[in-house]
Formats: C-alpha cells, structure tokens, sequence
C-alpha cells in the first residue's frame, strides 16, 4: 500500500503536488531554519530586461534543526547544509528546476546526537525572491535506521550586491528560509 500526503506550498501559480512515500517509513518529523549563501554558475541571472536564460547555482549555509523519530530518537542543533541545482530558463522574475540538498553531519556537543540527510532531491519554484523547495531523501539520525524524509523549505532571496538585477547580473544572493518534514 502506497501512502500519498500532501507535501507542496501554493505560490502564485504553483500547483500541488503529491509524492507517494512508504508507509512503513512515516515515524520522523523535523522543523527548522536555515539561512546561507547561494552562487549562481555562468554570468549569473540576467538583469531585467532580459528573459529566460539556462542556470546553474551552488549553495552552502547553517540551519538550527530539531528532529524526532518514533523509535525515540531525536536531534537538535546546528547543521551545515550544502547543495545545488539547475534550470533550463531562469530570469529575475521566476524560476524552475530541480536541487539537490545535503545535511553535514555535525554531533552535538551535550548528548552526543548527530543528523545526516543525503541526497535530498526534488524541484523548485522560485517568484521573485521567494522561492520554495520540495525535496525528497533519505535522513539517519543518532546513527539509526534510514528513514525517507519529505521536506519543504520556504524562504527569500537578497541580492549580495546592490543593483544586482537591474544594472548587472545577480551571481550571488544571501537567503533566508524555514523549513519543515516528515518521513
């Protein structure tokens, strides 16, 4: 039996999506905040008023994560978190395509706990600054079981520089975002 639970945001035009997940995997939870720097490939996104250009981008950044399993396992502290992504046509008003997300895993001073999310994958949609994350992949926590864990990230973009966007590319942007999940 294939369990299907609801695991996307609207925004604007975005419409939702459903992503079949194992039932037997549903017993992790987590929620966060992240915030980091992204570096977009090539010259960056175009500056209006251009349209529609193919993009690649980077990012690296800290997120505070609190994460519990059924099995009673659990986690919360600081974590590095790295990725990166690509879309086929990206300009300053929108942009789609698909991120892979990495959780370094750091153990916790007091408790010896630790995280580790590999290879979460799915699309993204951005508008603006706003962009939105809907990931999929495998989490381990205190070394336990693998479990297969859907998140979503909700978040903003800044530009790094001023005038990016308009005068010149924007190849750099700082971002802020939240985060929650469930597996």
């Amino acid at each position: 039996m294939r369990v299907y639970r609801l695991r996307s945001i609207v925004v604007g035009a975005v419409a939702l999506a459903c992503t079949p997940v194992p039932a037997a995997a549903q017993a992790m939870a987590m929620a966060g905040a992240v915030s980091g720097i992204v570096s977009f490939g090539g010259g960056g996104l175009p500056p209006l008023p251009a349209l529609c250009v193919p993009a690649s981008f980077s990012f690296s950044g800290t997120a505070q994560l609190a994460m519990a399993g059924s099995s009673g396992s659990a986690f919360a502290g600081g974590v590095g978190v790295t990725g990166g992504g690509g879309s086929g046509c990206e300009d300053i008003a929108h942009g789609t395509g698909n991120v892979t997300v990495g959780v370094v895993t750091y153990v916790t001073i007091a408790g010896g706990t630790s995280v580790s999310c590999t290879g979460l994958t799915g699309p993204y949609f951005r508008f603006g600054p706003h962009v939105v994350l809907d990931v999929l992949g495998p989490c381990t926590v205190n070394g336990g079981a693998t479990q297969t864990v859907g998140v979503v990230v909700t978040g903003e973009f800044l530009p790094a520089n001023a005038g990016d966007g308009v005068q010149r590319p924007i190849t750099s942007a700082v971002f802020a975002a939240v985060l929650a999940g469930q597996g």
